[in-house]
């Protein structure tokens, strides 16, 4: 990587064009938002990137930089788009399966507990729905991730919050359950999540992430 870095700052510092695109829309800007190299994306915008660029995700959605970020677990990058005034309620534009979903939906999917702490600290709606109604409980508890559903509910969160699946109406505990999460359903009681008298969800339930 090191050496990578070495030939991106000379054709930056070689007048190289910054805002080039993809024909999707991506630019070396959200390349760099993958790796969180904080160095690298300042230089980026000193030389005139563009920080706010939007490209089409593979599921033709557009996106920014802080989704990219958030999808990443590249906290210094997320910071430094926020700090810049990014909204962090951005959603995902589009009527794919990704449609809706925002940068605090995307790093509750992959269980990143300091971009959750940080973005909600930062005004992040706690309670917010991707396109299918899914939240960002409902995907954290899929996933089996524990300490996030935690954040989630003491910061707020909905824990009987339901989105339609199947003709049913599923909460978070029903889909921790169905994937045999006991340590989130754990943390669900503990906040009074309602539980249901018995799951008619399948096992292999598990929402897009």
């Amino acid at each position: 990587m090191r050496n990578h870095e070495t030939i991106i700052r000379h054709l930056i510092e070689s007048a190289a064009n910054v805002n080039v695109t993809s024909e999707r829309g991506s630019s070396p800007f959200l390349a760099i938002c993958q790796h969180n190299n904080v160095e690298l994306a300042r230089l980026l915008i000193q030389h005139g990137a563009r920080h706010d660029v939007e490209a089409k995700n593979l599921y033709d959605g557009k996106i920014n930089g802080l989704i990219v970020a958030a999808e990443s677990g590249s906290f210094d990058i997320l910071r430094l788009l926020v700090e810049a005034g990014l909204d962090v309620n951005y959603k995902i534009e589009g009527k794919g399966e990704t449609a809706g979903r925002t940068p605090l939906f995307c790093a509750c999917a992959k269980g990143f507990q300091d971009i959750v702490e940080y973005l909600i600290d930062r005004g992040a709606d706690v309670n917010g729905t991707e396109k299918s109604g899914l939240s960002c409980l409902h995907i954290a508890a899929a996933m089996g991730h524990a300490d996030t559903v935690r954040i989630l509910c003491e910061r707020g969160a909905n824990v009987d919050q339901q989105f339609r699946f199947e003709e049913q109406d599923v909460t978070a505990y029903d889909l921790a359950e169905s994937q045999q999460h006991d340590h989130v359903c754990q943390v669900l009681k503990s906040f009074g999540a309602r539980q249901p008298p018995h799951s008619t969800l399948p096992s292999h339930v598990e929402p897009n992430k």
